[in-house]
């Protein structure tokens, strides 16, 4: 295995912390089968609505809720939790069917058919399949999801390493703490390559392989995932920010300030490029859209915008600094499904929604 120091700073879905915060012996009981006729069924009776652009296609069980970390739909599985008992997760269907009873104190959005979830009273993480079924045992003090068949995992006093659906070493790394300030978009592999800086104490930071071989040098002060064959990164002279190809050249140049990228108070993370559109923040701090070649596409006036994921886009947009608008717009910048609850952004052609107290489940009408 080869060893090297990967990219510090990482951290929206690494799991590092216990939800009760209590350092206790890991149990190794198998969970308890429950089924679907075991739990409350999670489907009401639903007309189907249609209204302004989408449709309720199941309302959720009353004693079920979102988790603090806004989930949405992920492999066609929603991550809910108890709302009588609040450390309890469990995960539904796009029919809002339970498929697995809320029995967990986590539960991470699956990834490549795999979760990382916590096992109740115990402060180790592992990773379970789609039937709640342990995959990998729970052993680990942090974990991130799989992806590209590899997750970021730490045993507990030792370095962070990456394994692989077998829970075998396959990279280990030279360091034992991480920051947290990065987010998601910066750890783990993405088309073949994976942020990292070398083990000579330099900050600066570059991409490599599966085999840990230096595919662009570390010559940035940062670089997030590729995302359709662009990363962020930021110019170690002018510490501006701009996008680079897989070969490490300039795409979009170095022009943007921290702020413009960072999106973290919005919960998005730093700026990607999805579905060829990447969200940035204007010089009137309103955000909008830029292309592939820069060029604004989106004008700047949305204020909490999320990214591109089929098709549409969450916002908020408030025209005459009176009532704001919430709802999705299209890849024109037009709303497309304008709304009045509390909403979470479509993926997998599903979104989940807060309307008059009772949780739905929407999909684009069409």
């Amino acid at each position: 295995m080869r060893k090297l120091l990967i990219v510090l700073g990482i951290g929206l879905f690494i799991s590092g912390c216990s939800s009760n915060g209590n350092s206790t012996e890991v149990k190794t009981q198998e969970i308890e089968e429950r089924t679907v006729a075991e739990t409350p069924n999670a489907i009401d009776e639903v007309n189907v609505q249609e209204e302004n652009g989408y449709k309720v296609v199941a309302k959720i069980d009353e004693n079920l809720e979102l988790t603090p970390n806004g989930d949405t739909f992920s492999e066609d599985l929603l991550v809910v939790r108890d709302a009588n008992d609040l450390e309890k997760y469990g995960v539904v269907n796009k029919n809002g069917e339970m498929v697995i009873a809320p029995q967990f104190s986590y539960i991470s959005s699956f990834n490549e058919g795999l979760a990382v979830a916590q096992q109740a009273g115990s402060d180790t993480y592992g990773f379970i399949d789609k039937t709640g079924e342990w995959v990998i045992e729970p052993q680990f003090s942090s974990a991130s999801q799989f992806s590209e068949g590899l997750a970021f995992v730490q045993y507990q006093g030792e370095n962070y390493i990456y394994i692989d659906k077998n829970g075998d070493r396959m990279i280990e790394l030279n360091y034992e703490s991480i920051s947290m300030q990065v987010g998601a978009n910066s750890i783990g592999f993405s088309e073949g390559l994976a942020p990292a800086h070398p083990e000579n104490g330099t900050r600066l930071m570059g991409f490599i392989d599966k085999k840990g071989n230096w595919v662009i040098e570390p010559k940035f002060l940062f670089v997030s995932k590729f995302s359709e064959g662009l990363a962020l990164a930021e110019d170690s002279e002018s510490s501006l920010f701009g996008f680079i190809d897989q070969t490490g050249e300039w795409v979009i140049q170095p022009q943007y300030n921290q702020s413009q990228i960072d999106s973290f108070t919005l919960g998005v993370g730093y700026s990607k490029f999805s579905e060829g559109l990447a969200l940035l923040e204007g010089d009137n701090e309103k955000f909008g859209y830029i292309d592939k070649t820069g060029n604004w596409v989106i004008e700047q006036k949305f204020d909490s915008p999320h990214h591109f994921s089929g098709g549409l886009a969450m916002v908020t947009y408030d025209p005459d600094d009176d009532a704001s608008k919430n709802g999705f717009i299209d890849q024109t910048g037009n709303m497309f499904v304008q709304t009045y609850g509390n909403f979470n952004s479509f993926h997998d052609g599903f979104a989940t929604t807060y309307m008059e107290g009772e949780l739905n489940i929407i999909s684009v009408q069409k």
